[in-house]
């Protein structure tokens, strides 16, 4: 069975631990895949930490240089997270999250990534922040890496009134406002709609 498709590339998300992209210019056959990274395979045999990221649970975005990017929830140099780069087979870790005391940058991003018209990313992670309740992050691509920014830390109203624990992504429109959701916190406990 083909398929049409009339974007370059569908990426997609497979498992818990491998990314993959089916190619083609114009069709793909059903049930062709190709791995383009396993998580896990730079793995600590002592401690167990998946130096290289693990469990992307989020979907992938395309650059305009045709690199994927992404978050894994798990793994990275302090066990919380990282967010990646795919180009061809080979993995480059753009982040660590959990590299500021009390994981002040952020722990856990379980969503994907959005990306806006100069290449920088937006997210956002379950835990970390002063409140252990999450944040919304950016990423800026400056000379000789990435440069994080937490934009903002969810749970720091009383009660927790703006909102806590990001699971869902980011949304953004074309004017750079961002948009999400939050899994807990508000007026009555049951999440917020927001936007930055």
């Amino acid at each position: 069975m083909l398929r049409d498709f009339s974007a370059k590339a569908v990426s997609i998300l497979i498992g818990a631990a491998a990314l993959a992209i089916v190619a083609g210019t114009a069709t793909a056959q059903a049930g062709k895949l190709q791995s383009l990274y396993s998580f896990c395979s730079n793995k600590d045999p002592e401690s167990g930490i998946c130096y290289d990221g693990g469990r992307p649970d989020g979907p992938v975005v395309r650059d305009t240089n045709g690199k994927l990017l992404g978050a894994a929830a798990g793994g990275g140099k302090f066990n919380e997270g990282t967010v990646f780069e795919i180009a061809g087979t080979s993995l480059k870790t753009l982040y660590d999250f959990c590299k500021k005391t009390n994981c002040s940058d952020g722990a856990v991003p379980l969503s994907g990534l959005v990306l806006d018209g100069a290449g920088n990313l937006y997210g956002t992670t379950q835990n970390g922040g002063p409140a252990f309740s999450g944040i919304a992050f950016e990423l800026k691509h400056v000379a000789g890496g990435w440069k994080q920014t937490v934009l903002y830390d969810f749970c720091s109203k009383p009660q927790c009134a703006d909102g806590g624990d990001m699971v869902a992504g980011l949304t953004i429109d074309d004017a750079g406002n961002l948009y999400g959701t939050t899994l807990s916190g508000g007026v009555g406990d049951g999440g917020t709609v927001f936007t930055l």
